[in-house]
């Protein structure tokens, strides 16, 4: 996943004179994201480093806090059973939110937005795995949906949180390409209209924008990326996202292949 501040709060803006907010409100909204993240290197997160996420929640208001990817529900007390869940709550199936223990309280109270500038997924040409970039082609934030909740964890609570996603549409299923049984998936994007019920609609509201928004294909672009982990990884830095071409896959003839 990737978040650039500098981008992200400049899509901020851009998304906010698009949809004729005021200056102060754009202002407010930036500055959430600026205050607490300006100077974070948010470039490319691994989720099993369950790294702290900028997450959009409202309760009263529309507030921007800190979790950590990995959803640990507040019943779960015992840290060896919250280390063993939070590898399983990275992501949230929106078809499932309502029957799994984990999700159901955060779907009912704790819903969120997720910005980012992209994310990345693996396309797989034979045995060889390949990070992609995938990003909204007009430029604008990409708003995923979330949970978030709260947990005692030693002598502290902590604040965690899950990316809901749903089935993939083709284009990302074409970058998806070795998907479980249940087909490929990807992150649930919501639009402007969807994001504003899934935070302050019923939970009922919530899953029916959630299950009824779907990503148009010519939403996302995709590019090659260096690998995401190991020695050649440029690591937590904006040239994680950028294009790199994969000079032994065009020399056998497998770039445009499966």
């Amino acid at each position: 996943m990737c978040y650039n501040i500098q981008l992200l709060a400049a899509r901020i803006k851009k998304s906010g004179k698009r949809k004729n907010k005021t200056d102060e409100e754009i202002a407010q909204a930036m500055e959430m994201i600026k205050k607490q993240w300006e100077g974070k290197p948010l470039f490319s997160l691994y989720g099993f480093d369950f790294p702290a996420l900028p997450i959009i929640t409202y309760t009263t208001r529309v507030e921007t806090l800190e979790a950590h990817w990995g959803l640990i529900p507040h019943w779960c007390q015992e840290i060896a059973q919250q280390d063993m869940l939070r590898n399983q709550t990275l992501n949230a199936r929106i078809e499932s939110l309502e029957e799994k223990p984990s999700f159901r309280r955060a779907l009912e109270r704790h819903r969120c937005l997720i910005p980012v500038t992209g994310y990345y997924e693996f396309k797989h040409f034979g045995k060889r795995a390949i990070p992609h970039f995938l990003y909204p082609r007009d430029g604008e934030t990409m708003w995923m949906a979330g949970l978030y909740d709260e947990a005692p964890r030693g002598l502290t609570n902590i604040r965690t949180c899950s990316i809901v996603t749903t089935k993939a549409n083709q284009m990302a299923a074409s970058i998806h390409n070795q998907a479980k049984s249940d087909g490929p998936r990807m992150p649930l994007i919501l639009d402007f209209e969807t994001a504003e019920i899934w935070l302050q609609g019923s939970p009922a509201e919530a899953m029916a924008a959630g299950k009824g928004i779907h990503t148009p294909e010519d939403y996302l672009s995709a590019h090659m990326v260096k690998p995401l982990r190991g020695q050649q990884s440029p690591g937590n830095v904006e040239e994680a996202s950028a294009p790199f071409v994969y000079k032994d896959l065009l020399i056998q003839g497998d770039l445009f292949g499966d």
